[in-house]
């Protein structure tokens, strides 16, 4: 029982060390105005990370500006937060961690996979314009 007890902690903690970003108020914007589609989307600075040599690690964050009707969707998504990676040699990028929270600030959801699929970036995607942003030969 105390086993179970002691796995189940450890996973919480994991989730808040590994998933959920620091508080960090070095948020940056990185898309031009005219393509944000009613979204603010930024990356913290102070998480940007060199993994490789060619891999750059950097937590984004996508908040909604204005929030959706709430008779369509019954918990509407304030903002999320993605652990990604970039390759800015090969111009690819993976999600590690996502995490989903409402206006009010309580978690919709949460993911965590290390191991995930890289995908090539999509030309003036939020995925080319962190690339023009965090990688130093853009």
């Amino acid at each position: 029982m105390h086993t179970v007890r002691l796995i189940r902690f450890i996973i919480l903690i994991s989730t808040f060390i590994f998933v959920y970003p620091a508080n960090s108020q070095n948020w940056k914007d990185f898309i031009p105005q005219d393509k944000s589609s009613g979204q603010i989307v930024q990356f913290d600075i102070d998480s940007k990370k060199k993994v490789s040599e060619s891999v750059v690690r950097v937590w984004l964050k996508i908040e909604n500006k204005e929030q959706k009707d709430t008779k369509k969707s019954a918990t509407p998504i304030a903002k999320t937060f993605y652990l990604t990676e970039i390759n800015c040699t090969e111009s690819m990028h993976r999600i590690i961690s996502t995490s989903s929270y409402t206006q009010d600030g309580r978690m919709l959801s949460s993911t965590h996979e290390p191991d995930s699929s890289w995908y090539f970036i999509i030309p003036e995607s939020i995925a080319s314009y962190l690339k023009k942003a965090i990688c130093e030969n853009k």
